[in-house]
């Protein structure tokens, strides 16, 4: 046993060596590897932007230059890539480089550590040129991708502003007439391949094919029908029900066309014998039939003419009657139409063939949405002149004034031979249609879904919801559904305007490209602000308030009670704990998104000044709150009399204190008051009460029968305190009454009036049953003199009368 534990040691100090030694020939290897896999990409991304630059001079087509542009940016994600992955290590060969720092001159430096500064200084040069070879690459590609992404934009704005000859004119029809036996011997050809296609299918093929279509739509009414029972048996009442049921109608809808399509594009190539223009055809056409399913589902679930109560948009019965042929129409236009367009590009029409085919889908489209346009706006002005207490939505008389404007334009531009620019109007309006609408019906259902399974039903709006969370008020989960319902449409929002901008030359894949670089972040003075780092912040922020708040529950509700503090000191130490774990809360967000307490400090001098001449009065309120929560000249619940306002204090704020007065009213004092004025605490250190009665009797009554009644009444009374002992003093003989004065003490000053109104009431008993009265007020009486006689001596002569 000596020998095995004394092997153990020297087996473990030559298998660690050799160990170290194997780790960093593989690290050294893995680390020789990803240069030279950085170098190989770095080298093909430089050859395939040389290619790029190359094959922009040679073209000039829009579907060219959109895939030239997606191999630009793709370049430049790589490249992008491979400067991320080797930053970290450059910062960390850096740091041990600067950690080694530089030879002393005059001073011989060990040869390892030389030999290591030397090693490492040239690994950090070979990979800060990598790294900036990378940035120059990913900065070549960006600049190539908008070179491109401004030549297709100029191009595009080029052919909408191209004119042909009008289709109202004779030199369009007379070259129609020319090149039309070319097109129709083209399009026979794709006929005949088509149906050659077709035939090759077996019969039970196409059975099972049109078995499908119909199980489909069968299937597709069935399911509706126990989607609407089951809506109706589950769901809450509500607008749920309303959403719920447009996205099945929706959803129903597409699946139909989907499976109609699938099934027929199975039989349409059978034997897969046609060509790869053909494919992409029915490839296209397969598309298009679910896309016209979808846009069918889209108006049928927005109008819902059979079931009005389930109806989303806010339109009358009869406007929704009126348009209920709208959804299977624009359906089956659009069909035709992209079907149309997609057939002039696959036989490559003449000029005159593909102007007039767009002219005519375009016009098709337009005056289909047109007359549906026209029909509703005209029974909307009947109705709303009929029914003066019917009103329409500012908004959907906005789309719709928009959409018949731009229809009109269009109209006129396809007959004046803008077709171009016609038929760009008339499909932006159906696809923002088709757009808006999808967006409409998925708030809606978010708005909904949120309001129903987040916020409290409505009858508990005030009251605390049972749930898994039990201290979620219902307001508090009204708020969170509100919260989580905005978010989640603006994020809706965001997409459909991304949609919305694709055929401007700003798809997904772009905007979604430039929210990528976004990740860089922009910087703001010498702070650099990142979307990942400001979510970052945020999330943090959110987490410590609200570990702070059930930090302080827990100290309000569970552990200060168990203390011998009393009630208003456990009402301040949660109130300052509140505040110090916001400040550390917030100044853990800020590190988080990368601005430190030093940057904090700079801006909090900054504001200095605009604090000290216009917020001076909130921050004195503020420090002078924090003065009351930590010296405590006043808490909650003490009763105190400042300028004329007297009663309790009920709450301690960051501005104000608030103060219950006897009436239940609530005064709102700024807290700088209670500094800088006199204060009087008639409850501070839990002083006694005192009790005193004043009584002026008689001076014939026995002074010390009513002296010893008054004595009883207070010592026999429940609430008057022992000690100090009640007292009856006689202040002295006033006239005819003697003036005595009763004191006694209660446990608190609140009970005062209590107190001595009841022992009044036992005083006045005592004293009237044993005959003693109290003492008459004195009466006054004022009185005239009386005039003194008057005699004839003191009357003086008058003049003699006249006779």
């Amino acid at each position: 046993m000596a020998s095995t534990y004394t092997l153990r040691p020297r087996l473990f100090a030559l298998i660690v060596p050799i160990v170290l030694m194997l780790s960093l020939l593989f690290g050294a290897g893995a680390a020789r590897a990803d240069d030279d896999d950085a170098d190989a990409t770095l080298a093909a991304v430089r050859t395939e932007l040389t290619a790029i630059q190359g094959a922009v001079r040679e073209t000039s087509s829009e579907a060219d230059l959109q895939r030239l542009r997606a191999r630009a940016v793709a370049q430049q994600t790589r490249a992008a890539d491979i400067a991320t992955r080797l930053a970290p290590e450059l910062a960390a060969l850096q740091a041990r480089l600067a950690q080694l720092g530089t030879p002393t001159p005059g001073v011989k430096e060990d040869s390892d550590v030389a030999s290591q500064r030397t090693q490492i200084a040239k690994s950090s040069a070979a990979l800060e040129g990598q790294v900036k070879l990378a940035r120059l690459l990913a900065i070549e590609a960006e600049q190539l991708s908008g070179q491109l992404w401004t030549q297709r934009r100029a191009q595009f704005q080029a052919q909408l502003g191209e004119r042909t000859s009008s289709i109202l004119s004779r030199t369009f029809w007379s070259e129609l007439r020319d090149d039309l036996p070319r097109d129709r011997e083209r399009l026979a050809t794709l006929a005949s391949e088509l149906a050659e296609a077709a035939r090759a299918a077996p019969a039970w093929a196409w059975a099972l094919a049109l078995l499908a279509v119909a199980a489909a739509l069968a299937a597709s009414n069935w399911v509706h029908r126990r989607a609407i029972d089951w809506i109706a048996a589950r769901v809450p009442s509500g607008r749920l029900r309303r959403s719920l049921h447009a996205v099945v109608v929706l959803l129903l809808w597409s699946a139909a066309a989907g499976i109609a399509a699938f099934a027929l594009r199975g039989v349409g190539d059978w034997d897969e014998h046609l060509s790869p223009d053909d494919d992409a055809l029915l490839d296209s056409i397969a598309g298009m039939l679910w896309f016209a399913g979808y846009l069918a589902g889209l108006a049928q679930a927005l109008i819902c003419a059979n079931r009005p109560s389930w109806r989303l948009l806010p339109m009358p019965d009869a406007v929704a009657n009126r348009l209920r042929a709208l959804p299977v129409a624009l359906a089956a236009a659009s069909l035709l139409a992209w079907v149309a367009e997609k057939l002039t590009g696959v036989l490559n029409t003449s000029l005159a063939m593909t102007v007039a085919v767009n002219c005519i889908v375009a016009l098709a489209l337009g005056l289909t949405l047109g007359i549906a346009l026209v029909r509703a706006e005209r029974l909307w002005r009947r109705l709303l002149r009929d029914d003066g207490a019917l009103r329409r939505p500012l908004w959907l008389a906005t789309i719709a004034f928009v959409s018949w404007l731009v229809l009109a334009g269009a109209v006129v531009c396809l007959l004046t031979g803008y077709v171009a620019f016609g038929s760009f109007a008339v499909k932006q309006v159906l696809w923002a249609a088709t757009l808006l609408g999808s967006a409409y019906v998925l708030a809606a259902l978010i708005d909904d879904a949120c309001m129903a399974w987040l916020a409290p039903p409505a009858h508990a709006a005030n009251a605390p919801v049972p749930s898994a969370l039990p201290t979620l008020s219902a307001a508090t989960r009204s708020q969170a559904a509100v919260l989580v319902s905005g978010l989640l449409r603006i994020a809706l929002a965001l997409i459909v305007l991304m949609l919305l901008l694709a055929p401007f030359g700003e798809g997904p894949a772009d905007l979604l490209r430039r929210s990528g670089q976004w990740q860089t972040g922009w910087s703001v003075g010498e702070v650099k602000l990142r979307p990942g780092a400001m979510l970052q912040g945020l999330i943090v922020l959110v987490v410590g308030l609200a570990l702070v708040r059930l930090l302080r529950g827990w100290l309000a509700d569970r552990y200060l009670p168990t203390t011998s503090l009393d009630p208003g000191m456990r009402s301040s130490a949660t109130t300052l704990f509140g505040y110090a774990g916001a400040v550390i809360a917030v100044a853990v967000a800020l590190s988080a998104i990368g601005i430190g307490l030093e940057r904090v400090a700079w801006v909090a001098s900054a504001l200095s000044v605009g604090i000290g001449f216009g917020l001076q009065a909130v921050v004195q309120n503020f420090v002078s709150g924090l003065i009351l929560l930590a010296e405590r000249p006043v808490k909650v619940g003490d009763w105190v009399s400042l300028g004329g306002v007297e009663g309790d204090i009920r709450r301690i704020n960051v501005r104000a204190t608030e103060i219950q007065m006897g009436d239940r009213s609530t005064v709102i004092v700024p807290n700088s008051e209670f500094i800088t004025k006199v204060v009087r605490n008639v409850t501070m250190a839990e002083p006694l009460g005192l009790v005193q009665i004043k009584l002026a009797i008689p001076i014939a009554v026995d002074a010390e029968a009513v002296r010893t009644h008054l004595l009883e009444a207070y010592r026999v009374h429940a609430d008057v305190l022992d000690t100090p002992a009640p007292n009856v003093l006689l202040d002295g003989i006033d006239g005819a009454n003697l003036l005595f004065n009763a004191t006694g003490f209660v446990s608190s000053p609140r009970a005062v009036a209590g107190v001595r109104s009841s022992l009044l009431f036992d005083v006045l008993r005592r004293l009237r049953e044993a005959g003693i009265t109290l003492a008459a007020a004195p009466t006054v009486m004022i009185r005239a003199p009386e005039a003194p006689p008057i005699s004839a001596a003191a009357v003086p002569a008058g003049p003699p009368l006249a006779t």
